[in-house]
């Protein structure tokens, strides 16, 4: 393969931008052994690729996406070569695969996209092939304890090979959220089989950012300590870490994907350090339930400016119902948690989409809804979702802002995606909301 480039900003800026930007939303790579190496060339190309679009130049762009194609193009050439090899060198080129399929769903372009979702089925396959899919009976962390560690050489090598086998966990985690991803964009089934029961369970973000072995090792004995005083089984429930609980709640989506009206498990509890935005996801899944995403889409002139007739009365009908009723409360809930996201926060990879469907139910509402619907409905913000999921801004939502709906949170909604300035992804979603707006106001129900 090709030496790596060696500028400045490759080696530098995008490499230390992607580490404290999208590693905390998306914790894939083991930051404190990762190390630039002939074996990791490739994942060091993703990781210039996604860190470019942090740097905030057009240039930049333009260059992590020539990052990005050559990436695409060498993983073809060597995969088998990586596989073939095994363990590290398998794992190698998965993660690279994973993190260039994240950019191309992040680029706003969409031929990458097109290209990533036709490229996923092939790289479960090379997890499948490299065994990354085989749900251990031992716990990893378990067998690394199990050693003599006093040695510092002996803690050394059981913390390495802990964070080899955290990594695979971590990249199969990764692509059912990536299966979830594209089942909802593209509105087909999921390639995985998303069963809580098979997936693997990822060690806590705390540990896993463990910077040396020593600390390692204190953090895993004070956890141990903890599990073992914990006084029950839902104690334990509740410290699931949040890159597994993003898999199994993306998975609940593609489920609802597969099998619409699929029932979903407890709630996610809103947290303050909520990095991933599982609340967001939360509330899309909802949505997702009580709406096809691919309907609205249609309804906004996604094939075209004719709509069918049907698929107005479908949405005039479906925005008089509950079910229309509670799907615009679970958006007007994703606007107002992602309002209290700080501008300076990385938004997780779902958010743009989630967003902009939150917008498109809103669209619908105040597009379609009768004035009779408008002045008559009642609104239960008591159903059982929402008392099930502990969520701290239930009783911020009056049931005004869903009886008097008008077009300001759209104008919100569409303000958000603009400042969310690293995804492409999120600008152009926002420029299609602005089109639904000027809509609105052509159309004089534009009464914000």
């Amino acid at each position: 393969m090709r030496s790596l480039p060696r500028t400045f900003w490759l080696k530098n800026l995008c490499i230390k931008l992607y580490f404290a930007k999208f590693q905390p939303v998306f914790p894939l790579v083991h930051a404190a052994s990762f190390r630039p190496s002939s074996e990791s060339a490739l994942v060091l190309l993703s990781i210039c690729s996604l860190g470019a679009l942090f740097v905030g130049s057009a240039g930049a762009f333009a260059r992590g996406r020539a990052i990005f194609m050559k990436l695409n193009k060498a993983i073809l050439a060597s995969w088998e070569a990586y596989l073939y090899q095994g363990g590290r060198e398998a794992l190698a080129v998965a993660q690279a695969a994973t993190l260039g399929q994240t950019y191309g769903m992040l680029s706003g372009n969409p031929h990458d996209l097109l290209m990533t979702e036709s490229f996923h089925g092939t790289i479960i396959a090379w997890a499948r092939q490299a065994g990354m899919f085989r749900k251990e009976d031992a716990d990893h962390l378990q067998a690394a304890n199990s050693r003599d560690l006093t040695d510092p050489a002996v803690l050394e090598s059981a913390w390495r090979s802990w964070a080899l086998a955290e990594e695979v966990i971590r990249v199969v985690l990764a692509l059912h959220v990536h299966d979830s991803e594209f089942a909802v964009i593209f509105h087909h089934e999921p390639l995985l089989r998303h069963d809580t029961r098979k997936l693997p369970r990822c060690c806590s973000e705390q540990l896993f950012a463990a910077t040396s072995a020593t600390q390692w090792r204190a953090i895993a004995m004070s956890m141990a300590s903890e599990t073992a005083g914990s006084k029950s089984a839902e104690d334990a429930t509740s410290q699931s870490p949040l890159m597994y609980s993003y898999g199994m709640l993306a998975g609940q989506i593609a489920t609802i994907c597969e099998i619409r009206g699929a029932a979903l498990g407890d709630g996610i509890r809103a947290s303050s350090r909520d990095t991933l935005c599982l609340g967001v996801l939360w509330h899309e899944a909802f949505m997702a339930l009580y709406v096809n995403f691919d309907l609205l889409e249609r309804v906004i002139g996604r094939e075209g400016p004719m709509v069918r007739d049907e698929d107005v009365q479908r949405i005039r009908a479906w925005v008089d119902e509950v079910d229309g009723r509670r799907c615009l409360m679970h958006a007007l809930f994703v606007y107002k948690r992602l309002q209290a996201l700080p501008i300076s926060a990385t938004p997780a990879i779902h958010v743009p989409k989630a967003l902009f469907y939150a917008g498109l139910v809103i669209y619908c509402h105040v597009r379609f809804r009768s004035v009779a619907s408008s002045a008559s409905c009642s609104v239960d913000l008591d159903i059982a979702e929402l008392r099930s999921s502990e969520l701290r801004f239930m009783t911020d939502l009056p049931s005004a802002a869903v009886h008097q709906l008008d077009s300001s949170s759209l104008y919100g909604i569409a303000d958000l995606l603009r400042r969310q300035g690293h995804w492409e992804l999120s600008r152009r979603f926002g420029f299609i909301l602005e089109a639904l707006i000027d809509d609105l106001t052509d159309s004089g129900m534009d009464d914000s």
